[in-house]
């Protein structure tokens, strides 16, 4: 399978790259070998399915992190407040 160049790979959201298991797709797709237009098209589709998922994936993961470290920074202030106090 031909490989694109780095500088055409373009990255998801915040940089990160998606990827998928080559193995399972071509499992997946193997039954459509003989007839290229629905082999392209299901792999096509998968594709955009997996991007999709992987984007929902990932801002759900950037929330919770976002929070977290909200978190934190309130927990470091406070002890700092509290060590301030005594």
């Amino acid at each position: 399978m031909p490989r694109l160049p780095e500088d055409e790979v373009k990255p998801g959201p915040n940089g990160v790259s998606f990827a998928v298991d080559v193995d399972l797709i071509d499992e997946k797709l193997y039954p459509d070998w003989e007839d290229p237009a629905t082999y392209l098209l299901r792999a096509a589709y998968g594709l955009r399915n997996a991007y999709i998922e992987n984007t929902a994936v990932i801002g759900r993961r950037e929330f919770i992190f976002r929070l977290a470290l909200l978190t934190l920074g309130a927990e470091t202030l406070l002890w700092a407040l509290a060590l301030a106090l005594t």
